[in-house]
């Protein structure tokens, strides 16, 4: 009896030990009355579970997911886990319950087991929301034409059972372009929230096969759809030229410039260059770091939903030189020593003449610009920017707000040019395209104001 009476002692001495100060018996489980702990949280379409425990390992981890109050579906998301790991984050792709349950709210509830002797459990219940329909897109504007270095608006709507998430649109490659929302550029008009509008852009010289234009729609469950346009795309060629250099040019133009690249942190300050070496690395390198900025810049800004109610002007007069969507090859007495592309179009007239905005917008950027010079970037909406280099004076400082032919500087020889004159970019989310577009009436009511003006006619009348 007293043997008895003693090994109870014992015993009730160890569990309550046991309860108080875990101690672990044999390698891998341990003498544990704590249960495990559960954190559940729905990430869109996705349940994300992090179960854990202070000794133990876990052993299993079930769900059961209730709807109307009622067991729909039951599973197992972890079973005979390693005896070593106490922690596991899980996940449960809700897609797979379709077929079983309605879409709408429902009820999970998630049960661990430990590997302690008698198998702690514990349970944990959560609301959730299951949709498994993908967003709508339909697209509203018509007839679509665009050229390889020149825009296209499309008008479509965008809307989901429950919550859109995101939508954009794919052109080529890796590009993507971000539309805006119509009742954000007319707010004084009863729009509905699923109507969008986007311009995108080609640059010059892309092929045919390269090109899809593809709508994109996703909600916050993870389902998509996605809707190819159908448009008719018509190639353009680079236009090949091949300036030629003059040693009083490279002498009078590249060390300037390669001391900009250097203070800028662009190129090392010890390495040595020639002239010719200098214009090679100033022509292809420094120019891609500057598009990099000024891409920056426009990314910043971001796309405002702000349309241009009419064509753009001339920004300055003039001849029109060198023109966009060139395939420049420089020449240095006879031999072909770098190459680029030009993203804008030249004008030339007399010596400083006055530079206008070509349209309304936020000045973006007012500065000294490596090879395009003291430069003046213009956001106009709707992911539309102009650029104006070579400028001998501003007449604006970033942040102002402008008007279409107000005077923002005047024409110069700054930067990389051979003799005064404007170099003009028009970029579209960062993509250069042609201005003579943008400058003519015809094309800007074909491709923008009818387009609009059609779609927003039944919230304008009455």
């Amino acid at each position: 009896m007293k043997i008895i009476l003693t090994l109870f002692t014992l015993l009730t001495t160890f569990l309550a030990l046991a309860f108080f100060f875990p101690v672990s018996i044999g390698s891998s489980r341990y003498v544990d009355f704590t249960s495990p702990s559960i954190t559940i949280e729905q990430r869109g379409g996705e349940l994300s579970l992090k179960v854990s425990d202070d000794l133990n390992a876990i052993v299993s981890v079930r769900y059961l997911v209730q709807q109307s109050g009622e067991t729909q579906i039951e599973g197992e998301i972890l079973h005979e886990a390693s005896p070593l790991l106490n922690t596991h984050e899980l996940s449960l792709d809700l897609g797979t319950l379709q077929g079983s349950l309605a879409e709408g709210a429902a009820e999970v509830i998630v049960t661990a087991q430990d590997a302690a002797i008698w198998g702690n459990v514990f349970r944990i219940t959560a609301p959730i929301t299951l949709d498994f329909s993908a967003p709508s897109i339909e697209v509203l504007s018509q007839q679509h034409r665009i050229f390889a270095g020149g825009a296209e608006l499309v008008l479509f709507q965008a809307a989901d059972n429950m919550s859109l998430k995101e939508v954009w649109l794919s052109a080529y490659q890796d590009k993507i372009f971000a539309p805006f929302k119509l009742i954000d550029a007319y707010p004084e008009l009863d729009l509905p929230e699923r109507l969008y509008g986007v311009l995108f852009a080609t640059p010059r010289g892309l092929a045919r096969e390269k090109f899809q234009p593809t709508l994109h729609a996703t909600d916050n469950f993870g389902n998509s759809t996605e809707r190819v346009l159908s448009l008719r795309f018509e190639e353009q060629a680079y236009r090949r030229t091949s300036p030629k250099l003059s040693s009083s040019f490279l002498s009078r133009k590249i060390p300037p410039l390669v001391k900009e690249m250097k203070q800028d942190g662009y190129l090392a300050a010890q390495t040595p260059l020639s002239d010719l070496d200098g214009f090679k690395v100033v022509n292809e390198q420094y120019r891609e770091k500057l598009v990099g900025e000024i891409s920056t810049a426009m990314e910043k800004a971001g796309i405002r939903a702000d349309i241009p109610t009419q064509h753009f002007q001339r920004p300055m007069a003039g001849t029109l030189t060198s023109r966009f969507g060139e395939f420049r090859t420089y020449l240095f007495e006879g031999k072909s020593i770098s190459t680029s592309f030009h993203d804008g179009q030249d004008i030339a007239s007399v010596v400083a003449d006055n530079v206008r905005a070509t349209a309304a917008g936020n000045v973006l950027l007012a500065e000294q610009l490596g090879i395009y010079g003291n430069t003046i970037l213009i956001d106009h909406g709707a992911g539309i920017t102009s650029l104006y280099g070579h400028l001998s004076s501003f007449a604006v400082q970033a942040g102002e707000t402008v008007n279409q032919g107000d005077l923002i500087g005047q024409s110069g020889t700054t930067g990389l040019a051979g003799g005064d004159h404007l170099h003009f970019e028009i970029r579209i989310q960062g993509v250069p395209v042609t201005p003579i577009e943008w400058w003519d009436p015809k094309w800007f009511q074909d491709n923008i104001e009818q387009k609009l003006t059609k779609l927003l006619e039944p919230y304008t009348s009455g």
